[in-house]
């Protein structure tokens, strides 16, 4: 009898501790460092439709996790070039990156992910 259930702990995949238990592992987490490399915005002329003017204003902000480097199309104000900020990576279903989320004191910034490239040696 012990060693079926024994067995049939061993294919359901708990420890004979987690089954008497009733509870899982706690999760957990990395404490992650996020370091902000640039934060520039640029100015640019261009035609409209119409044949008039207008000017495009493209901000973005490059920040180190590691040895990756996202990209992101926005500028929080409060953010520092030079500074490190906790961080977290925002994820969807597929376990693809999506967002940052820099922390200072108690207010949270979210910056939307628009490419990533490795750090070169």
């Amino acid at each position: 009898m012990d060693i079926t259930i024994v067995a049939l702990l061993f294919f359901v995949g708990l420890s004979p501790q987690q089954a008497e238990s009733g509870s899982q592992p706690p999760q957990r987490t990395a404490e992650l460092v996020g370091h902000v490399i640039s934060v520039e915005t640029h100015r640019s002329q261009h035609t409209t439709q119409n044949g008039g003017f207008g000017t495009s204003i493209s901000r973005d902000t490059e920040i180190q996790v590691g040895n990756l480097v996202y990209e992101c199309s926005q500028i929080h104000r409060h953010i520092q070039v030079g500074k490190d900020y906790p961080i977290t990576i925002g994820a969807d279903k597929h376990g693809v990156a999506k967002k940052l989320i820099l922390t200072v004191g108690e207010k949270k910034y979210i910056y939307r992910i628009s490419g990533t490239r490795e750090v070169k040696n």
